[in-house]
C-alpha cells in the first residue's frame, strides 16, 4: 500500500473544517512550509525546536502577537500528529513544542470616541466607496473582516429594519441588525446587482489581505497608525460597553457565547484609562 504524501495528510486535516477555518488553517500551514523551504528544511523531518524557532521568527520578524504565535503553533502541531498517525512521521513533535504564554487580556490597539469618530468620517469622505461600509460594518456591528467581505447581496436586507446574514466563525449563521446608513452604504457599492458578493476586486470577491491593507491605509490617511481590521472590532467592544449597551446585546451581536472575549477585550481598555488610580489620588488628597 502506497505511503500517504504531506499534501493529502493536509487535505484530510482541513477537510472537516468550515470554508473560512479551512482557509485560515490552510494560510497558516503555507506559510510554515515557505519557512521551511526558505531555510532548506524537509518538513518531514522538523523537530519541536524547528517549530519553536519558526514561531520565534513570527514574533521577532514578522511582529506578529503572543496569541497569533501560540494559535499557529497548535496549528501546525496539530498537523504533526495527523501526520504522525497517518504514518508519514516516525515521531509527532508537537507536545514538545513550548508556545509563548498568551496574556488573559488585549494588548492590542483599539480606538477612542473621538478616534472612532474620525476614522468613520474618513471613510465616508474617501473616494473608495466600499470603505463606507467595511469600516462600518467592522466598527459599529463588530463583523470580523472576513466575515464582512463575506457577504453577498442576497444577505443584505434593506428597509425599515435593515439587516445582513452573516456566516459566523464555526460555520453557523446569524441575522445582524444594521443602521440606516450602513444599509445605504451597502447599497451604494451594490447598485445595478443582484447577485454575487458586496465587496468586490475587478468582478472577484475581495481578497482579505486586500481588505485588510485598506484599512489600514484608511487609518493611516486619518492619522491613526497601529490600527487593523481587529482594531474596529475590539473598538466595537470597548466602547459599547463604555456608551452603556448592556453587555448581552454586545455579545450577542459580536457573535460570542458568553463575556469571556468582552472581558478580555475591556480589561485594557480599562486599566490604560487609568480611572482607579485617578480616583484613588483624589480620594486619599
Amino acid at each position: 500500500m502506497a505511503q500517504v504524501t504531506l499534501d493529502q495528510v493536509i487535505a484530510q486535516y482541513l477537510a472537516p473544517m468550515t470554508p473560512s477555518t479551512r482557509s485560515s488553517y490552510k494560510s497558516t500551514i503555507n506559510s510554515w512550509l515557505r519557512w521551511c523551504d526558505l531555510n532548506q528544511l524537509d518538513p518531514l523531518k522538523a523537530t519541536a525546536s524547528h517549530i519553536e524557532v519558526y514561531g520565534r521568527y513570527l514574533r521577532a520578524q514578522l511582529g506578529r502577537s503572543s496569541h497569533y504565535q501560540s494559535t499557529s503553533l497548535s496549528i501546525i502541531s496539530n498537523l504533526y500528529r495527523q501526520a504522525h498517525h497517518a504514518g508519514l512521521v516516525p515521531e509527532d513533535p508537537g507536545p514538545y513544542v513550548r508556545r509563548p504564554k498568551v496574556p488573559s487580556h488585549s494588548t492590542g490597539t483599539s480606538l477612542d470616541r473621538d478616534q472612532a469618530r474620525r476614522l468613520l468620517q474618513a471613510a465616508k469622505q474617501d473616494l473608495d466607496p466600499r470603505l463606507d461600509a467595511l469600516t462600518r460594518l467592522l466598527l459599529l456591528n463588530g463583523c470580523r473582516l472576513r466575515e464582512a467581505i463575506n457577504l453577498d447581496i442576497t444577505d443584505h436586507h434593506p428597509g425599515d429594519h435593515p439587516w445582513i446574514q452573516v456566516l459566523r466563525k464555526g460555520g453557523w449563521e446569524q441575522r445582524l441588525g444594521i443602521t440606516p446608513d450602513t444599509s445605504k452604504a451597502i447599497a451604494r457599492i451594490t447598485s445595478g446587482r443582484t447577485q454575487g458578493p458586496v465587496f468586490t476586486r475587478g468582478d472577484q470577491r475581495l481578497p482579505i489581505g486586500a481588505a485588510r491593507r485598506l484599512i489600514i491605509k484608511l487609518a493611516r490617511h486619518a492619522g491613526l497608525d497601529g490600527i487593523t481590521p481587529h482594531s474596529l472590532r475590539r473598538t466595537f467592544a470597548t466602547l459599547s460597553r463604555e456608551a452603556g449597551v448592556p453587555d448581552p446585546d454586545i455579545i450577542a451581536a459580536a457573535g460570542w457565547v458568553d463575556d469571556t472575549m468582552l472581558n478580555y477585550y475591556d480589561m485594557h481598555h480599562h486599566a490604560i484609562q487609568g480611572k482607579a488610580t485617578n480616583t484613588l489620588s483624589q480620594y486619599l488628597a
